[in-house]
């Protein structure tokens, strides 16, 4: 029987290169993207409530990075949970505490992941849980970032929306450097800004995949939705070679050495309060439930 309280950490992402091929008969844009998870990570605890009238969540006071984390049903935990009971999946109330260290808004998939970890521990707690295949068609609702949390491959392929996994990545041992801005970035606009041909689904597609990041299709639109990316990125890019992660804000850049990253990291600091560096994890995206 599994521990009243469990937890997990949840890895941020960053999108080493991502493609648009087209924009698909949905509404939906098909892409092709290498997801790669970092040691940042949140943590996510899962503490079961018998008799308690429903479950709740909260942020613990240690998270550097809770402005932007809701604590109402609209958080993608509490969605997460809902629709897990709602499909079938048995377990008491859940007592959910979040140490929020990735950066909310920022393209580096906080909330999936945070969404991930969620599902998992349900599935842990659970007195009847519900198969894997349900629980990849709810991480497909949550959002078009969920599904790669929850299989074991980084980096990784990923086709659709983002969603659908197609093949294991391998890129040298690298650390990070995340320049976080101010400023947020709506995904909407950004796609909405795309001028994709039609997605067919006859289009032969190589990925472009490199061993430095890039190229990020969704950057150009980005700039016309947010015009203080583009002083942002001029700046970084003198520099060193800075990439955006997703739809932004984030932009990062990549080092062989520890040492490097970390005197990069001193040279951006003047031009955004958040700057981290972090590691590329390869491997199992989302460890086993750990108790306290």
């Amino acid at each position: 029987m599994a521990s009243s309280s469990l937890y997990i950490d949840a890895p941020a992402k960053v999108n080493w290169h991502l493609q648009v091929v087209g924009r698909r008969s949905d509404g939906f844009h098909e892409l092709l993207s290498c997801f790669v998870a970092l040691d940042l990570c949140d943590r996510v605890i899962a503490e079961v409530m018998p008799g308690a009238p429903k479950s709740c969540i909260q942020l613990l006071s240690a998270s550097p990075h809770g402005k932007h984390f809701p604590l109402d049903p609209s958080n993608l935990i509490m969605r997460a949970e809902k629709i897990w009971r709602e499909s079938g999946g048995v377990a008491p109330p859940i007592a959910w505490s979040v140490e929020k260290n990735i950066p909310a808004q920022a393209g580096l998939g906080g909330a999936s992941s945070d969404a991930a970890a969620a599902l998992m521990l349900l599935q842990d707690h659970a007195s009847h849980r519900l198969p894997d295949s349900a629980i990849d068609h709810i991480a497909s609702l949550l959002g078009a970032d969920v599904p790669f949390f929850l299989q074991s491959n980084s980096p990784a392929l990923m086709a659709g929306r983002g969603d659908i996994f197609v093949s294991d990545i391998k890129l040298p041992a690298q650390w990070l450097v995340l320049a976080i801005p101010e400023f947020r970035i709506g995904t909407p606009e950004v796609f909405a800004e795309l001028n994709a041909p039609d997605f067919t689904g006859a289009q032969v597609i190589e990925a472009k995949v490199r061993a430095n990041p890039g190229p990020n299709q969704l950057f150009e639109p980005a700039l016309a939705v947010e015009p203080l990316l583009n002083e942002f990125a001029a700046q970084l890019s003198q520099i060193a070679n800075f990439c955006m992660s997703g739809s932004g804000s984030t932009m990062f850049a990549a080092f062989s050495e520890q040492d490097k990253a970390n005197d990069c990291a001193l040279s951006v600091n003047h031009l955004c309060k958040n700057v981290i560096v972090s590691q590329v994890i390869p491997g199992p995206v989302l460890s086993a439930a750990k108790s306290f």
